[in-house]
Order: C-alpha cells, then sequence, then structure tokens
C-alpha cells in the first residue's frame, strides 16, 4: 500500500505529544518500531493509509483530516470546554467522546477552509437570534420558529419522526449552523455544541431514538444562540449539583426547544380537543401530531398543570423502561451501508460543500477524501 506523502510531520509529533505518549509508547500502540515513529516525525518516511488511520483513531484520538493541516490546531483542553458540567459528569467523557468532539473541532476547521473563512447562509440564524436567558420563552420560540420558517401545518404532516428530524436539521443548516451525527458509542451524552463564530456545530448522537435526536438538536441549537458550548447528559439527576446559573441555563434551554417544537397555544387546543382521552392516549396523540417523544409531551402535560409531578415522574419511568427493554432484546449493531452511514453522518450539505470545491478545482481528489474521511478511490461512490 502506498505512503501518505502529504502528511503533515509536525503535526504527527504534535499529536502523540498531546496524546500524551512517548514515541516508545506510540510505537507499541501503532504497531511499528519507534525508528519507524521517529522517522515519520522527522519526515524521511511516511505512514500508509491504513496505518495512518491506526494511529489517528485508535491511537492519538483524531480525525485524520487533522494530518494534513499546514499546521497543528490550537486544541483546548476537551473537558474544559463544558465548564458548567460537574466533575463528576465529566469523567463520563471517554476516549471515544474525546475523540468524537476533536473530530467536531476539525470540522469546523474543514468548514473555515472550505468556506474561505465566511460562512455563506445569507440568514445566519446564530447573528439574527441574539438570545440571553432573560429572553421569553414563547417569544424567543416564534422567533426562532419565524426563521427557519416551519409552520405547524408543515411540521403536523411530517410522515414521521424521522422525515421531521431531516427536515428540522436541513432548514437550521441552511440558516447557517452544520449538524453531524455520530454514533457516540456512549450512552451517557446525546449531543453537543461548540460554538465559534462563523461556523457553530451541532453532533447528535445517532444511536438514540429520533425523538431523542430532535430535542436534543433544540436544546444545543439553543446553547448555541446564546453563544454557548454545551455537552447534552442524558440522565438529568445531574441538574441538582448545578450552580444556579449553570441551571438556569439548562432550564431555558429545555423550555424554549420544548415550545418551539410543542407551542404551548397548539398544546393547549389539542389538548381540549381530546379532554375524554386518558393521559396515556393524549400524549400519543400529540406526540405523532408534533412527531415528538411522549416524554416531551408529558413533561408540557406537567408544566401547563394537566398531571401532578408524580404521575409526570411515573410516565417518565415508564417510558425510559420501554426503551431498555427495547435496546436490549434489540442489540442492533452499527453496520449498515458505509457509504449511506457517511451521508447520514456528514449531512448532504457538508458532501455537497466538499464536492462543490472540487468541482471548481479549489481542491484535489486527495483533498476531498481527507475532508470527507475517505479513500480517493471512493469519492464517485460517496458521490453518488
Amino acid at each position: 500500500m502506498g505512503k501518505i506523502t502529504q502528511i503533515n510531520k509536525d503535526i504527527l509529533k504534535w499529536a502523540r505529544e498531546y496524546a500524551g505518549l512517548s514515541i516508545k509508547e506510540a510505537a507499541k500502540k501503532i504497531g511499528t518500531s519507534e525508528k519507524k515513529v521517529s522517522e515519520w516525525e522527522d519526515g524521511s518516511d511516511h505512514p500508509t493509509f491504513k496505518q495512518l488511520n491506526k494511529i489517528a483513531y485508535k491511537v492519538y484520538k483524531f480525525p485524520s483530516a487533522i494530518f494534513f493541516f499546514p499546521e497543528p490546531p490550537k486544541m483546548k483542553n476537551i473537558k474544559k470546554e463544558f465548564r458548567r458540567m460537574p466533575e463528576f459528569e465529566k469523567e463520563k467523557i471517554d476516549y471515544q467522546m474525546i475523540k468524537v468532539i476533536r473530530t467536531a473541532h476539525a470540522m469546523i476547521l474543514n468548514l473555515k477552509e472550505l468556506n474561505h473563512g465566511v460562512n455563506r447562509s445569507s440568514k445566519r440564524l446564530f447573528r439574527k437570534a441574539n438570545l440571553e436567558v432573560s429572553s421569553n420563552i414563547k417569544k424567543t420560540a416564534e422567533v426562532i420558529r419565524e426563521i427557519l420558517g416551519i409552520s405547524m401545518e408543515t411540521q403536523s404532516n411530517w410522515q414521521d419522526p424521522a422525515e421531521a428530524l431531516k427536515q428540522w436539521r436541513n432548514r437550521i443548516q441552511d440558516d447557517g449552523i452544520y449538524v453531524f451525527k455520530e454514533a457516540f458509542r456512549n450512552d451517557a451524552f446525546s449531543g453537543f455544541c461548540l460554538y465559534e463564530e462563523e461556523f457553530p456545530v451541532i453532533y447528535i448522537n445517532n444511536s438514540t431514538p429520533k425523538t431523542r435526536q430532535i430535542f436534543t438538536l433544540f436544546h444545543e441549537l439553543v446553547h448555541l444562540l446564546l453563544r454557548k458550548n454545551d455537552l447534552e447528559i442524558k440522565d438529568k439527576s445531574y441538574l441538582a449539583f448545578l450552580p444556579d446559573e449553570a441551571l438556569k441555563i439548562e432550564k431555558f434551554c429545555n423550555a424554549v426547544a420544548a415550545e418551539i417544537l410543542v407551542p404551548t397555544k397548539d398544546f393547549l387546543e389539542i389538548y381540549q380537543s381530546t379532554l375524554d382521552e386518558s393521559s396515556v392516549r393524549k400524549a400519543k396523540i400529540m406526540a405523532d401530531y408534533f412527531k415528538v417523544s411522549r416524554e416531551v409531551i408529558f413533561r408540557k402535560m406537567f408544566d401547563n398543570n394537566k398531571i401532578d409531578l408524580e404521575e409526570y415522574r411515573y410516565h417518565r419511568k415508564r417510558i425510559n423502561e420501554a426503551y431498555l427493554e427495547n435496546k436490549r432484546s434489540s442489540n442492533k449493531s452499527e453496520g449498515g451501508n458505509y457509504f449511506r452511514n457517511k451521508k447520514v453522518y456528514l449531512g448532504d450539505k457538508y458532501i455537497s460543500l466538499v464536492f462543490e470545491n472540487f468541482r471548481r478545482n479549489e481542491i484535489d481528489s486527495f483533498e476531498a477524501s481527507k475532508y470527507l474521511g475517505v479513500k480517493v478511490d471512493k469519492l464517485a461512490e460517496i458521490a453518488s
């Protein structure tokens, strides 16, 4: 297999040192000699594509694209980026999550390069909706829906949560915020966002249900509109340990996300039309109508004094138990078509951006493969 001569030797050394590995330790993990690692770092030799993938994803925990940058990126301490999180929750940020978050940083750099440093969206939602935690929740949700241009009629007519997620994602990306998906392989986290002045990004855990992904999308969107980084933790018991200001932010983001997806006015109208139905039946009807989870609806019922706290907790517990049982019984593995997974994870907008640069001869086939994370000879399959 041919060696990759375009790799930046300085970044190879930087990545090893950032990972806290000596040359000896790195060589052992990669499965090569110390001499070979030293030669890669002084530029007298180069790794193969297969070796680079192992170096990047299994040893140094960086996306392979980073190793072709002109200079080492300025990387913050991953765990310090989410400073509002309690320390005991930060311990759940394992190597897999660190790799995904580093990939997100690399994607921001990719977006800057592919767009020549300027976000091309004419709307730029993150510029128009300038929020504060003290902002009125209902008015904020109305403004965001208006900018996104999605009517309740359109939302209710979507076929299912999968279509709803796709449509919401596309609209948010059209307004300047790129949304990526990844299988986190860590159920503790539903998603995260990284704020950047021109290219803020949202990442969603593709292993969670579509309705969960939709709520995560909007929870992270509100964080970005507050100009905050966020890592969404699935188990909300940690909220009791947050300082007042951080708790206020989380509650605000949850409330605005819920109001965008289930506007109170529409919720109350449907609730009144289903007075003869049980709470469970009402939740199903409204979850189907708004294309959200039943848990979101039960929370809306509680917030509007339609059920008490005990009933809300009961329903939430039953929903979580059913989800865990279904997950255990299905025992699905990641699999599927590799190229379709790439399409889902990267999104049409990002893939189109790469090929647009390629067609204009601003990048070559090797650079295009780097931006997409595939081999050069697989570009045609991604394009199709």
